[in-house]
This record gives C-alpha cells, sequence and structure tokens, in this order.
C-alpha cells in the first residue's frame, strides 16, 4: 500500500480521535489551565466580538485588563472557532483535538521535505504528536499549539532557503504568524533563534564558497521576510509595547524565577517509562505536567544506537546537537546552560519554566531517529537487524535494573505500570525485529507506524487522567454555562465587587475566572497579565475598603447622598451612564486606569486621573450629565487594520498561487 496524501491524512485523523477518545467523543473535558485560562478568554472575546466590538478590554477579571495584550487574542484559527457564534467546551475540545492532528501533518510535512520515506515520516509524525509534551502539557493549550506549528515553520523555513521561491516565504511567514499568536511567547523566541542560526550558518557557507550573488539574494529575500511579518503582526507588536511599561515583569524576571519549574533528571525515566508517572507522586521532583518527555521506545532505541554507529551525517549531528542542547536548557539550575541564555540571549529573561525546552528536545531526537532508520533502511539493512537484536537483549535488563533499585522508592503500583510498559515495549521491539529479518516482503515497513503507535496508545491512555481529562462531562457543565446571562448585561450598582464570589457560585470544573461567565466584574481571577499599580493596590491597606463598592460611585466630601447613577451601556470596551449630583464630586470607575481610556461628559471629552494608584476618576460638575468611558488604544486599533489588510492579502495570494500551481498541473498532464 502507497501512502497517499489522503491516506496519511485520514490515518493521523483516526490515531488521534483512538488516542484520545475521551476528549474526542466528549466523554470529559480538558483540566487546569485549558479551563481556567483558555476557556474563559476565549469565551469573553468570542462575546465581546458577537456583540460588535474589537476584543480590546477584558472588564471581568482583576478589575479588568487589555485583553489584545495577549497575543492568542489575534489567532486565526481560533477565530475560526468563534464564527459559531460562541465558544464552548466543545469547542475547546475540537481545538486541542485540531492542533494534535496539525502537529502530526506537520511532522510528516517536514520529514519528507528532508527526504525520509513515507513510512518513516509517518513513525515521526506519530512519536511526535503523542509525545510526553503534548500530553503532559495538554492543560497549556497556548503549548500545544506551538508545538503543532513548530515543524510547519521550520519545513517551510528551510525550503524557502533552498529554493527562494515567493510562496515558501509567503508560508513561513504565515507558520510564523501562527506560532506567535497562538502559542507561547517562549517557543516563539526559541523558534525564532533557530531560524536565525540556521540563516547564520547559511551565510557562513556561502561567504566560504564566496557565492556573493546568492548571499545578496538571500539577505533581500530575509528582509521582506521580516517586513511582511512585521505588517502581519503590527497589531501583536504594539499591543505588546504597550503592555511592556505597565505589566508587573515588563523588566524580565529574577534568574530564580526563571529557573522554576524545570525539568528533573529524575523525569528522564519517563523516556522509558510515562506510566509510572501516575504514581509516587513524592519521587517525582517536578510539576506533574512536566515530567513527561517520552517519544517512543523505537525512536529511543534508534537514538542510541546512533551514537555507537560510524558513518553519521552532519545533519545527524545537527539534530543530535539540537537535542542535547535544549535537554540541557530543561533541565534548569541542573547545569549551567539556561543561566548562561538568561544573560546572553535577549528576551531568555522573561519566561520561567526550563521544563518547556523539552518540546526541542522530542521534536530534534524524533528527526535523528527518524533520519537515522532512513538511512539503515536505504544503506545498512544488516546493521538495522544487528542493533534490533541486541536492543531486545538489552532492554529487559535495563527495565530489570531499574525495577531491582526503584523498589522501595516507588509504591507497587508504580512497579506494576513499569513492568507492565515493559513488556509491552520488549513485545513491540520483537515484532520490529521480526519485521526488520523480512525486510523483502512488500509494506513491511508500514508495520513501524503501526508500532509506534501502539506504544503511544498505551502512553497517552496511562497518563490521561493525570495531565490531559478532568472527571466532568462537557455536556453537563456546558448545559451550566448556556443558562447564564447571554451579551454584555448592565452591571448592577447596588451590588459590591467585594460580593462577587457570592453571586458567582463554581461550575464544576471550572474555577478560577468563574465570574467571567456569569459577566460580572470581579476583584481577583487567575492571568499571567497583571498590572504593577493593580499588585500595589491589591497589598495596600485600602483595597478591601475600595472593593466594598459598586464598579460605579461618586466619591463625595460630605455624607449628604444626593447622587444617582444609572447605566445606560455597557460593553467590554465602554460604559455609558446618567448621573446627577447636586454638587460637583469625582466618579470613581473600579476598572484599572490604562493609556487608551477615554472619558466625555455630555459628549465633550475630559480627563481621566488615576486613583487608589490603580484605578480611574473624573471629575464631575454638578447637575445632570451622560458619562461615557471607553477604552480605545488608537496606536493598536491602527495596527489591528494594517495586520488585518496583510493578512487577508497574504492568504488571498497563498490561494491564488494554489490555484494557478494547480491549473500548471493540469496543463501538464
Amino acid at each position: 500500500m502507497q501512502l497517499t496524501r489522503k491516506k496519511t491524512l485520514l490515518i493521523l485523523l483516526v490515531a488521534v480521535l483512538a488516542a484520545f477518545w475521551q476528549v474526542a467523543f466528549f466523554r470529559n473535558t480538558l483540566k487546569w489551565d485549558a479551563l481556567d485560562i483558555s476557556f474563559p478568554w476565549r469565551f469573553i472575546i468570542t462575546a465581546t466580538a458577537w456583540h460588535g466590538e474589537l476584543p480590546l478590554w477584558n472588564p471581568f477579571q482583576f478589575l479588568g485588563f487589555s485583553q489584545h495584550s495577549d497575543p492568542q487574542t489575534w489567532y486565526p484559527i481560533f477565530w475560526l472557532f468563534a464564527l459559531a457564534g460562541k465558544y464552548t467546551l466543545y469547542s475547546l475540545s475540537l481545538e486541542f483535538l485540531l492542533h494534535i492532528f496539525l502537529a502530526g501533518w506537520g511532522m510528516f510535512r517536514l520529514s519528507r521535505s528532508r527526504g525520509l520515506l513515507p513510512e518513516v515520516a509517518l513513525f515521526c509524525a506519530i512519536g511526535y504528536m503523542f509525545s510526553g509534551f503534548f500530553v503532559g502539557n495538554a492543560q497549556h493549550l497556548g503549548w500545544i499549539i506551538s508545538g503543532a506549528w513548530l515543524p510547519f515553520v521550520l519545513e517551510a523555513y528551510l525550503r524557502f532557503l533552498e529554493k527562494g521561491k515567493p510562496r515558501h516565504l509567503a508560508l513561513t511567514v504565515l507558520y510564523l504568524f501562527f506560532l506567535f499568536t497562538g502559542g507561547y511567547l517562549a517557543f516563539f523566541v526559541t523558534t525564532v533563534y533557530i531560524l536565525l542560526g540556521i540563516f547564520l550558518w547559511r551565510t557562513y557557507r556561502e561567504i566560504r564558497n564566496k557565492n556573493f550573488a546568492r548571499l545578496t539574494r538571500q539577505w533581500k529575500s530575509h528582509l521582506l521576510l521580516g517586513v511582511i511579518f512585521a505588517a502581519v503582526s503590527a497589531v501583536v507588536w504594539i499591543s505588546i509595547l504597550d503592555l511592556m511599561p505597565v505589566m508587573h515583569r515588563g523588566n524580565g524576571i529574577s534568574l530564580d524565577r526563571a529557573l522554576s519549574v524545570p525539568f528533573y533528571p529524575v523525569d528522564l525515566l519517563s523516556l522509558f517509562f510515562p506510566a509510572a508517572e501516575n504514581y509516587s507522586r513524592t519521587f517525582w521532583i517536578g510539576d506533574q505536567s512536566m515530567v513527561n518527555v517520552f517519544f517512543g521506545i523505537l525512536p529511543l532505541v534508534l537514538f542510541v544506537s546512533w551514537l555507537f554507529t560510524k558513518g553519521k551525517k552532519r545533519t545527524e549531528w545537527w539534530y543530535f546537537a539540537g537535542a542535547i542542547f535544549f535537554l540541557a536548557v530543561s533541565l534548569g539550575q541542573s547545569l549551567p546552560l539556561r543561566s548562561w541564555l538568561y544573560y546572553t540571549l535577549p528576551l531568555f529573561n522573561y519566561f520561567r519554566i526550563p521544563a518547556l525546552f523539552r518540546l526541542f528536545f522530542v521534536f530534534f531526537s524524533l528527526l535523528l531517529a527518524g533520519t537515522f532508520l532512513n538511512r539503515m533502511i536505504a544503506h545498512h539493512k544488516r546493521r538495522l537487524r544487528r542493533m534490533t537484536a541486541v536492543a531486545l537483549f538489552v532492554f529487559p535488563l535495563l527495565a530489570s535494573l531499574l525495577l531491582f533499585f526503584l523498589t522501595g522508592k516507588l509504591e507497587d503500583k508504580a512497579l506494576h505500570a513499569i513492568f507492565r510498559q515493559a513488556v509491552l515495549e520488549e513485545i513491540l521491539l520483537f515484532v520490529f525485529w521480526y519485521f526488520v529479518l523480512r525486510m523483502k516482503k512488500a509494506n513491511w515497513r508500514l508495520v513501524m507506524p503501526g508500532l509506534i503507535f501502539i506504544d503511544m496508545l498505551f502512553a497517552v491512555q496511562s497518563n490521561i487522567h493525570m495531565s490531559v481529562i478532568d472527571d466532568f462531562r462537557p455536556a453537563q457543565t456546558q448545559a451550566e454555562l448556556n443558562r447564564l446571562p447571554k451579551g454584555f448585561p448592565f452591571p448592577d450598582l447596588s451590588q459590591r465587587i467585594a460580593t462577587v464570589r457570592q453571586r458567582t457560585p463554581d461550575i464544576r470544573p471550572l474555577w478560577r475566572n468563574v465570574p467571567t461567565f456569569y459577566k460580572q466584574i470581579s476583584f481577583d481571577g487567575y492571568s499571567p497579565y497583571q498590572y504593577r499599580n493593580w499588585l500595589a493596590l491589591e497589598d495596600s491597606s485600602v483595597f478591601r475598603v475600595v472593593i466594598d463598592h459598586p464598579l460605579l460611585f461618586f466619591r463625595k466630601g460630605n455624607n449628604n447622598d444626593s447622587t444617582r447613577i444609572a447605566i445606560t451601556g455597557f460593553g467590554a470596551n465602554y460604559i455609558e451612564a446618567d448621573v446627577s449630583l447636586n454638587e460637583p464630586s469625582e466618579l470613581i470607575y473600579l476598572q484599572n486606569f490604562k493609556n487608551g481610556w477615554q472619558a466625555f461628559i455630555d459628549g465633550k471629552a475630559t480627563t481621566i486621573q488615576p486613583v487608589y494608584r490603580a484605578l480611574m476618576k473624573i471629575p464631575v460638575p454638578a447637575g445632570e450629565h451622560h458619562i461615557r468611558l471607553r477604552y480605545h488604544p488608537t496606536k493598536v486599533v491602527e495596527a489591528f487594520a494594517v495586520s488585518a489588510i496583510s493578512f487577508f492579502l497574504l492568504v488571498l495570494w497563498l490561494l491564488w498561487d494554489t490555484f494557478l500551481r494547480k491549473q500548471k498541473k493540469k496543463t501538464v498532464a
């Protein structure tokens, strides 16, 4: 059977549905950060858009923050789900599954572009999409999205370097934009450094070969790539620059914080037996979502076997160097490399969690394993048979030694999990060896993706309850969410902000940011974006006094209560109210003050002043007035227009180019 494009896509789709069937058939929700950050933000962004507004401000968490500052606000793939009218738990599950699928398809495309056989490319794809990174960090949707687009970026960029065609330039920009907006910024920064390293290496080679004409073309084309990418992503860059001066870590974080949550050396046991991580939590030092680095026993055997073989190719050495380098970085304080990056490379002092770099370890390890396997099949079949036979003998010895040394350190359930997985992996190695002996049989190579799928399926299902799914059904939770207010109901000025939790009971398994679903203004929440002035207010002695007020109130100098406030309009980015007062006073708005906020009294602009360090006030003269406050950061709105037009033109050109390519193929045929 020949692995065509359609067959490969179908195999990957069926594999995703089988491995994550609890998510695919909506039996269980995702868990943790996927529900506490990704879901409420996507929910409110969608609601804001369908309310006729740009998603610039989120008024419901920590007394408001600039939603546009989060790059995922502008992620085009998410907006495809938002077009449905509302973002639900089903949308979240489908978006997760889509990116697992994309991770596999991207790895397959990259592997094929590097000359790997279709079956070997599929072997790498399955190992990648079900690796410990995607299973362990399933709660971090931005991480999953980063892992999904990483192989697409590398494939497009390498083709761009090799062929210099405009199509590959455009695809590189598009995939980088998806990685930038959909993923976690640390992955984007690291990927850009990888691309920069490849470009500098190519530049060195051109200079050494004195090919200055080609070098000039490459520099010009890269300049064009940078300009187009800057235009497409303008709204994100402007939003980030707008956020940095006011964000609590806008000047970077300390080294201790940058080294927090590493991948510990003991976690390397997950290379062989990830199922053991479900038990003996005191044995595993790290965060339980950061300890899994499994990518299949067969790729691991190939990786180790490569170390002891001769005739290594330059590309294989690059993959090996990348894998070891990023493994060392992921170990955090265990090695000095992450600290060196903190002080040496720009932007590496802005993010923590060294364990995130294990994505690149898995990525390069699989590329090395696939490239080595491809070479063995093509030129060294006997060597491949010998290596597999050695692995059949060595692996059970290693498993036995591990069980012996871990007895008494791990609970019995963990030891049983290691034993079960060791038996399965030994069987898989035996089957692989059996078919390697019979290489002349037709379609024997199709066994490889089948074997790694069985291995990865067992690993996924062994860990799925620990790091992927919660014990709640989406239908029950979504039914409760469907009963909550639609649109943007007017805030009740008879209610104090301090009582928000009494009015917004938890909807399990949702926990933090629940007031967002109720459309209730909250003084707490869960977000990486917090303002310095807000944190200062939160730590001050007046904080509890301040939140013991409604969203809008007058600060009076006497006890004469002769004021009236009636809200007449409310949305994510604005509030309108009719007020009446007998003497001048100050109107307090319990939202964070930030550049971009504007105030109008009877249609005339007035000055907003900070109050309590973080919040807003405007002076209001005596009498009856109409008040309007809106968040309208002009530069961000203009940048959005630039990004939207640039993105539309980029996609339109790619579609037109695709159409012309198909027409050309038909003409040739």
